[in-house]
């Protein structure tokens, strides 16, 4: 698989998907999204142009629940969604609601949290 990820480094979905890419150890190119041409790639294949978005051999996926089941659909092991129906839909509900109610946490840390804060001024300029 060849694979870009299209990210904003603070963005906890961004941050999600890098940490799913790192345990199944798959290799790709991290792209800052920062630069315009970098959004515009994104938009101009008829996605929305928002980060995360992952470029699979040629194939643009956006929203991180998205694709992280393409990820483990292209590469199941190790595992990150499990195969019991009832533990998948667990899971799933789990992700969902973390997706929603931790996202205002992960940016407390990034712009509050001394050490989280470092990263903000590389970001924003």
């Amino acid at each position: 698989m060849r694979i870009k990820l299209y990210d904003w480094a603070p963005s906890p979905f961004s941050l999600k998907l890098r940490a799913v890419l790192g345990y199944k150890g798959i290799a790709y190119d991290r792209v800052s999204m920062l630069a315009p041409s970098h959004w515009w790639a994104v938009r101009s294949r008829g996605k929305i142009g928002k980060a995360p978005a992952l470029e699979i051999d040629g194939r643009m996926h956006v929203d991180s629940t998205d694709i992280a089941y393409e990820l483990e659909a292209r590469a199941p092991s190790p595992g990150i969604i499990p195969s019991d129906a009832r533990e998948r839909a667990l899971c799933h509900a789990l992700e969902e609601w973390s997706d929603e109610s931790l996202y205002f946490v992960g940016l407390y840390f990034q712009w509050h949290d001394p050490e989280g804060r470092k990263v903000v001024p590389q970001v924003l300029g």
